[in-house]
């Protein structure tokens, strides 16, 4: 889903926008592996995986632009996001001379993964003739959590915090050319499953 809402003040430029948006998606398959041995019978086995999943994200965004003047203007903005992943995978073995179906431990998994992040950005616009700049700051945080409901001693709890600055410079030679520069700053954090230990 996604709801968005704006509201225009009487100032021309002046304008406060939020937005919010989420999905849920969950699934479940099975899988069967068998090998048969003629020979060796004792050998013979059939695999069984079951894995499901669920994945929820939801998030909600707030910019506010304010115009002091002609040649000025402050935009700033909050973004906050939470995702949460559970997968279930069980490997299952069933014996075909005794017939009993055993779960493999080390192969089947029951995780839980949370990551909330937050980002703010404050930006100032400012315009002098044919020359504008823009400056920015941009703040990151993410806090990332995994939690492995058998395998408590898993457990994992990471935080990244970031401080990014930008700068934005346009020059207007003539109604033809015109010169830019830009500077800014971007990171990539791992996921939650480049984390887990599966």
């Amino acid at each position: 889903f996604h709801i968005q809402f704006q509201h225009d003040f009487q100032d021309d430029g002046h304008q406060l926008q939020i937005s919010t948006s989420g999905s849920y998606l969950a699934g479940k398959s099975v899988s069967n592996r068998e090998r048969t041995y003629f020979y060796y019978p004792q050998m013979s086995f059939n695999q069984i995986e079951e894995l499901s999943f669920t994945k929820q994200n939801i998030g909600i965004d707030m910019d506010y632009s304010y115009p002091f003047s002609e040649k000025v203007m402050l935009e700033a903005g909050i973004s906050q996001n939470y995702i949460s992943d559970s997968d279930k995978n069980i490997w299952k073995w069933f014996d075909t001379l005794t017939g009993m179906s055993v779960v493999d431990n080390l192969r089947s998994y029951n995780t839980h993964y949370i990551t909330r992040c937050t980002e703010d950005y404050l930006t100032l616009l400012i315009r002098h003739s044919s020359l504008s700049v823009k400056m920015g700051i941009r703040s990151s945080y993410s806090l990332i959590d995994g939690i492995y409901k058998h395998s408590t001693h898993l457990d994992f709890q990471k935080h990244y915090f970031s401080l990014i600055p930008s700068a934005h410079i346009a020059y207007s030679i003539n109604d033809e050319n015109s010169l830019t520069f830009s500077f800014t700053h971007r990171y990539g954090i791992p996921s939650a499953n480049q984390l887990s230990t599966f």
